[in-house]
């Protein structure tokens, strides 16, 4: 079987043990589980991990696995969870652990060496996925946190916290270019019906 054959074959049957792994952490079944954080990117990721056998400098593409994990998550702001995140992945990395014991023949005396060189480089590649995975969705969620403290809930608009630091910015700006500054109000009349509706 050529490697990518197997690569394939064995991405398949590890993301459906993973499917079927996390509705048992879950206790639900298969069909019912809502969607992982990791699902659109378990296939890719394993495509990288299982590839990096291959390879003699056992690296790994971490940008595109991040791009995978964080594939779609605009929409699931709100279901942001680490622990979900750092679950995931050690399931993720069970499963495939628990694969290559099962079919060491068919990865070992790759042009990756022995099995015990190729699990170091798994577990290598699984830490890396790991690692970035977090960071990218920990600076998401930051820049969340960080809009949030910057903006009224209700209007989306910038609020009195922003204003103020944008005025002392401003004042400082204007006091070391000796320049003249104009703030402008503007009273809008029966406003307070457009912000109750």
């Amino acid at each position: 079987m050529a490697f990518q054959e197997l690569v394939e074959q064995s991405r398949n049957e590890i993301a459906h043990d993973w499917r079927e792994a996390v509705g048992e952490i879950m206790g639900v079944a298969t069909e019912t589980v809502e969607e992982p954080l990791l699902l659109n990117s378990v296939p890719l990721v394993l495509d990288e991990i299982l590839s990096s056998i291959e390879s003699d400098d056992g690296q790994i593409d971490i940008e595109r696995i991040c791009r995978a994990t964080c594939h779609n998550r605009e929409q699931k702001r709100e279901r942001f969870d680490i622990r979900e995140i750092l679950r995931e992945y050690q399931i993720l990395r069970v499963c495939i652990f628990r694969y290559l014991h099962t079919h060491v023949s068919q990865f070992a005396g790759r042009n990756g060496g022995d099995i015990a060189t190729i699990r170091h480089r798994i577990g290598q590649a699984m830490d890396q996925a790991v690692r970035e995975s977090i960071n990218a969705f920990a600076e998401n969620h930051t820049g969340q946190l960080r809009h949030h403290s910057r903006t009224d809930n209700l209007t989306g608009l910038y609020n009195h916290r922003t204003f103020y630091t944008r005025l002392d910015e401003e004042l400082a700006r204007a006091s070391r270019y000796a320049n003249s500054l104009s703030i402008g109000l503007i009273d809008l009349d029966n406003f307070k019906f457009v912000n109750d509706t």
